[in-house]
Parts: C-alpha cells; structure tokens; sequence
C-alpha cells in the first residue's frame, strides 16, 4: 500500500476515533450517502460506522462518512410539494444577494457573492461584500474549487458550462497576477508569497517558512 493510502488505514479506529480507510478502499456493506443515493437508498437515520479519509490538493483532507448497506431504507418517494420545497431551497442558494440573479451554481460564503459581483467590487479602491480582496492566489483557490464542484457532480447539469467559464475567468486572473509579478521583477512579501504556495500546494522552495 502506497505510503500516502497507508496514512489514512485505520480499521481499528486506534488512531482516528472511528474505523478509517484510505479512497476506494471500504469495506463491503458499507457506502457514502453518494453511494447510496445511487442505489435508491439512505441512512435511514443511522449514525456513521466508518469513514474514508483522502487528501486533495485543492481543499487539503477530505472526509466522507460510510454507512451500513443492511439498515439503509428506500429513498422517499419525491413527491410535487417536496420538489418544490427543494427547487425554492436551492434557487436561494444560486441566487446572488447582489445583483439578485440565480447563477447557476451555489453563491460562496467567502465571497458573498456570485464570480462577477466579487470581481467587479474586489478592485484595489474597494473590497467585496466579505470585506476579503481577492488576490491571484485566491483566483487561482476559486478556479479550483469551481472545477472539482463541476467534476463532483454537484452542479445543475444545464449550468456546467456557466461555471466552467467563471472558472477559466479565475485561473485567467490566477495566471496573469503570477505573470505580472514576474515581468515587473516585482519583490513580493512573506505573506503573498506562502498565500501562492499554499494554493499551488508547494511548500518546498519557500523561502519564508
């Protein structure tokens, strides 16, 4: 077992507090809600019994929480009124608390707004709506975070390509604020600099730490 898997192999639950396993790695009789879902099941009210730890580049360690296969219950039938309880839920979170339009896809707390508002309120005269101005290192944080939402599925089907697009916007700006550093032969400081190695997820040549 590759070192990095092995970091997260914990049947025993000694390490982490409950039975851990690295990705693709859990036992039979045990699924994530995803898996579940896919199924046409759901926990059915049953705490967790597992987990399966990973580590991704964009967002560091991720979790994902197993459950028993033979206490899972059938999904609830949607009924007319569910749908649009769920529709009415999920209209508020893509829509924008700036400019009021659904955009697609779910707003950012961190921004506070949808791509374009935080962009056209981020300039160095203003800040955005978090009061957060969003620097090449933060775009770059958001053009990946726009894309693993896509890749996970979690997106509206028919606003994948909006936010493929809000995506390239960001890993554009992301690109050239490194580029514009570069050319001016500008010095950054120690803060600007961790902030691009952490998001690039490369501590090793920094010079600061």
């Amino acid at each position: 077992m590759a070192r990095f898997r092995a970091r997260f192999w914990d049947p025993t639950g000694a390490r982490y507090g409950t039975p851990t396993y690295p990705w693709r790695a859990a036992p039979d009789g045990l699924m994530t809600r995803r898996q579940l879902r896919a199924e046409g099941l759901r926990p059915g009210g049953q705490d967790p019994v597992a987990q399966i730890l990973w580590q991704s580049k964009a967002r560091g360690v991720r979790v994902a929480y197993l459950y028993r296969v033979d206490r899972a219950r059938p999904v609830r039938p949607m009924t007319e009124g569910r749908y649009r309880a769920l529709a009415a839920a999920m209209r508020a979170r893509r829509t924008c608390p700036t400019c009021r339009i659904d955009r697609g896809y779910v707003i950012s707390v961190r921004l506070g707004a949808c791509v374009p508002c935080a962009d056209s309120e981020s300039s160095p005269a203003s800040s955005n709506p978090m009061g957060v101005a969003v620097t090449g290192a933060e775009h770059y944080r958001e053009a990946e975070r726009l894309l693993e939402f896509v890749s996970c599925g979690d997106a509206h089907p028919g606003h994948a390509g909006v936010i493929y697009a809000h995506a390239q916007v960001h890993a554009t700006l992301a690109l050239a604020a490194a580029q514009a550093t570069q050319i001016t032969g500008l010095y950054v400081d120690a803060d600007t600099y961790t902030a691009w190695r952490d998001a690039i997820g490369d501590h090793a040549s920094n010079p600061y730490r």
